[in-house]
């Protein structure tokens, strides 16, 4: 019996080394469905749709157009878009789920066309009208491309329903003096959105998961004695 229950206090010893050591992955919930009033890109018909951030598929993405039409020029699109480019949309889990974070996936294309500057929310609608709860507020978030995520992070909390609005959106291409030029009649020609050519002022996402824990892709900050990016040591 003492022998057993050495064996018992050794395997839990083990085992909380090991989750020590090894961090329990975060689990990650893709939204089941998503509403916005924001217009998207529409040509083709619905291949830019938002329901496109939530489909599981890089190769897809959604265009949101600008919601916040201040400018005076008809001649952009939309027309009288102008910065910063907004849009709002909210995100249904379909189910209550203990979130802490938000990851915002890029286009993968070599352009900074993803959100810039976000603020979440908690609700209880799928339309964001109810019981709004600020989670994070002005959330700036990298100039990302190809596929690379962006995050924002809060305190935990149980929610069914997310509000995101999108204060800011970058709008440029990948710096170089031949990838600026060449991009904007390759987008045409194949019939893609444009951005970054201060004509077409829209925010496209390729996914958006939430996550419970933060993820081990997580970029964080080497403490102040460290050189070098730790996966490089």
């Amino acid at each position: 019996m003492l022998a057993m229950g050495a064996r018992t206090k050794a395997v839990q010893l083990v085992l909380s080394l090991v989750l020590f050591v090894w961090p329990l992955a975060a689990a990650e919930f893709r939204p089941v469905a998503v509403w916005t009033d924001a217009e998207w890109y529409p040509k083709p018909p619905g291949k830019y749709a938002p329901e496109k951030m939530i489909d599981g598929d890089l190769g897809t993405y959604a265009c949101l157009l600008d919601d916040t039409r201040t400018g005076k020029d008809t001649t952009v699109y939309p027309p009288k878009a102008a910065a910063p480019v907004t849009a709002t949309f909210v995100l249904d889990l379909g189910a209550e789920r203990t979130v802490c974070g938000m990851r915002f996936v890029a286009r993968n294309a070599w352009v900074y066309v993803l959100a810039k500057n976000v603020s979440v929310f908690a609700c209880t609608d799928a339309q964001g009208q109810k019981q709004t709860k600020p989670l994070v507020e002005n959330q700036e978030l990298p100039a990302t491309s190809n596929s690379n995520s962006a995050f924002a992070e809060w305190q935990p909390v149980t929610t069914r329903y997310l509000k995101v609005r999108v204060n800011d959106s970058y709008q440029k291409r990948y710096p170089g003096p031949w990838m600026s030029e060449s991009q904007i009649p390759w987008c045409r020609k194949v019939g893609l959105p444009t951005a970054g050519d201060g004509k077409n002022l829209n925010i496209q996402i390729a996914e958006v998961t939430c996550y419970d824990t933060r993820p081990g892709d997580y970029p964080v900050k080497n403490p102040t004695n460290v050189a070098f990016p730790r996966h490089r040591l």
